[in-house]
């Protein structure tokens, strides 16, 4: 009877686990360390100062934000900072835009700065 139970709770998980994560993930994958990345050319990086974040689901909910915008190709969030750090193509997206898209998931956001990358 422990098996039935444990297929019966365990494959509905798996379906949703594998139907959710493409949804999240997007284009987007993640480094070994948890960070977003993407095929995309980055020739900027932004810090950010992002408020209100308090565990890893926040640091995903950032990471999703930033990742739904064209042009993103790193997302590095530091949540016990306050901070993220986001590497992209400025001829799709601007600094201002991914502050904008976390501030509208929840996270209030300010750019800190806004660099050509290798500077």
């Amino acid at each position: 009877m422990p098996n039935l139970i444990r297929e019966a709770v365990l494959v509905p998980l798996l379906a949703v686990g594998i139907a959710v994560a493409p949804m999240v993930l997007g284009t987007a994958g993640c480094t070994a360390d948890g960070q977003a990345q993407s095929a995309v050319t980055a020739d900027r990086r932004a810090s950010l100062r992002v408020d209100g974040m308090t565990c890893a689901s926040c640091s995903v909910t950032v990471r999703v934000a930033a990742t739904k915008l064209d042009g993103i190709a790193l997302v590095e969030v530091d949540v016990e900072g306050g901070a993220a750090t986001v590497s992209f193509d400025s001829t799709k997206v601007t600094a201002e835009q991914i502050a904008a898209a976390i501030s509208e998931a929840g996270y209030a956001t300010t750019v800190v700065s806004d660099q050509a990358v290798g500077s």
